[in-house]
């Protein structure tokens, strides 16, 4: 539920309309400077530029009852704070009506919020920026209540103790189309309750430094639209990071850079109907384990937990893709969400082409999931492309891409799979693509799965499709008049 509207009825309105001092009492509708319990109003009129400089040097430690900064149409209404004051209060409201641009900018001094809402109503919008040594708390703050909500810290301490919601935090019919951003380019901001980037409206995150403390993060808690962009910097969450969490919620994570630490479980679509996805291109991801019901996709950086995989899984990029846990291919699941039904989804992992795989620990590969394997002109020089510290169990359908460009002579070998120990072998191989006069077999040991090529007599068959029994290696043998482009969409 969004925060409620400000008094109707205020114990101070600022008079002056251009750049003055919030000390100048000849500015403000009552005698003296707003203090302990009193409300105060700060509002551009239409076309009008408000400035106002806060150096309280009458009431600086006392706590006002509210604060409503508030810009009409085309106006500006903006509170900067350079000079080492406190300013207390506890309902504070910026862009709270108009539909101008209502700002504070806070270089210096601390505060103390109870609640906070930028961009309360439809069609305003409400802009905070942290810098500095300054410092700032609240206890629950809002961003886009019903309009349009915006924070960039650079530098300072930034505290939520309650609920943090960025973009849609009001009624859900109503805040659909209500935004909030938050930017952290350096300093700290720990948030100890329930932080949500984008409950019913659109919520993003951007990290481009700094130190970011959470207890419990949501990326799309609700049917908004969430998005974290993770580029550089340390996010630490204590308890669990949740992409996407009901049916119509819409959830994603890009990490570029920097370290994320969760505590518990990393979980990507807590009930297997939300949209949710995690795309690890760099840095750090440390995490019990992920717990992925939608879409994990790792092209750079490394992952040290487990990795549970119920639905889409994809490696790519050039070089190594790291997992410091195990990797378990569920096989087929079942996510029943009244009343939007059940979900079935079969388990994928996909190795694209000129990526390798190191898994530290285990890998768990369950009968009704597949395994992809894409070979092609990158994969020169590649070999042991999945390389398991511990066991690996096989199961399921194996799936080969042979691009066309993929260089293969008879008597060439690949080792598709080592590990300590193989048990199993795969119900089903397919090749996906045809080759002249060679034969592919796949040759189990209890170490490793190769796949050896050979030439044989042309000898024209369809579209081959592997069916190997226990302790044997499949053969297939291919001809064809001519080759075909590589496909690599």
């Amino acid at each position: 539920m969004g925060v409620g509207f400000c008094s109707s009825a205020f114990s101070a309105s600022w008079l002056c309309t251009n750049t003055d001092d919030w000390n100048n009492s000849a500015c403000w509708s009552t005698p003296s400077i707003p203090g302990a319990t009193e409300t105060a109003l700060i509002q551009a009129a239409p076309a009008t530029d408000i400035v106002i400089n806060y150096n309280n040097s009458t009431t600086p430690n006392e706590m006002l009852d509210e604060i409503v900064l508030d810009a009409e149409a085309t106006g500006t209404a903006t509170l900067i704070r350079n000079d080492n004051f406190d300013l207390n209060s506890l309902n504070v409201f910026i862009g709270q009506r108009g539909a101008g641009v209502s700002s504070v900018i806070q270089n210096s001094g601390s505060s103390d919020f109870d609640i906070g809402s930028l961009g309360v109503s439809a069609g305003s919008t409400g802009y905070y920026e942290l810098n500095g040594t300054a410092s700032l708390q609240w206890r629950i703050l809002q961003l886009g209540g019903f309009g349009s909500g915006e924070f960039v810290q650079s530098g300072g301490n930034h505290v939520i103790n309650g609920d943090f919601q960025i973009g849609g935090a009001g009624i859900p019919s109503h805040s659909a189309t209500s935004s909030g951003r938050y930017t952290l380019n350096g300093g700290t901001l720990t948030a100890n309750g329930v932080e949500d980037v984008g409950r019913w409206g659109s919520g993003v995150f951007t990290q481009n430094g700094g130190t970011h403390n959470v207890r419990l993060l949501h990326i799309s808690r609700k049917a908004g639209d969430g998005l974290y962009e993770m580029n550089d910097g340390i996010l630490s969450v204590t308890e669990r990071l949740e992409v996407g969490t009901i049916p119509a919620s819409n959830g994603v994570f890009v990490q570029n850079g920097g370290s994320v630490t969760v505590g518990g479980s990393t979980i990507i679509s807590a009930n297997g109907h939300a949209a949710g996805s995690y795309q690890l291109n760099g840095g750090t991801l440390q995490t019990t384990d992920v717990r992925n019901k939608r879409t994990f996709i790792h092209t750079g950086g490394q992952l040290i937990g487990d990795l549970d995989n119920y639905d889409q899984v994809v490696f790519s990029g050039a070089g190594t893709r790291l997992i410091q846990g195990s990797v378990t291919n569920q096989g087929e699941s079942h996510f029943d969400q009244p009343p939007f039904g059940i979900r079935t989804a079969n388990s994928s992992i996909t190795l694209s082409e000129g990526t390798t795989l190191q898994i530290t620990d285990n890998l768990t590969l369950n009968d009704l999931g597949s395994f992809t394997l894409e070979l092609g002109g990158d994969s020169f020089g590649l070999d042991n492309f999945v390389q398991v510290g511990g066991l690996a169990s096989l199961g399921g359908t194996l799936e080969l891409d042979i691009f066309s460009d993929f260089l293969a002579e008879d008597g060439d070998s690949w080792t598709l799979f080592s590990a300590s120990n193989i048990s199993g072998f795969f119900s089903e191989a397919l090749l996906n693509e045809n080759f002249v006069d060679l034969q592919f077999s796949l040759s189990y040991s209890a170490t490793s799965v190769d796949l050896i090529a050979s030439s044989v007599a042309p000898v024209p068959v369809p579209a081959a499709v592997w069916l190997f029994g226990t302790g044997l290696a499949g053969i297939v043998t291919v001809s064809r008049r001519g080759r075909k482009a590589a496909s690599k969409a």
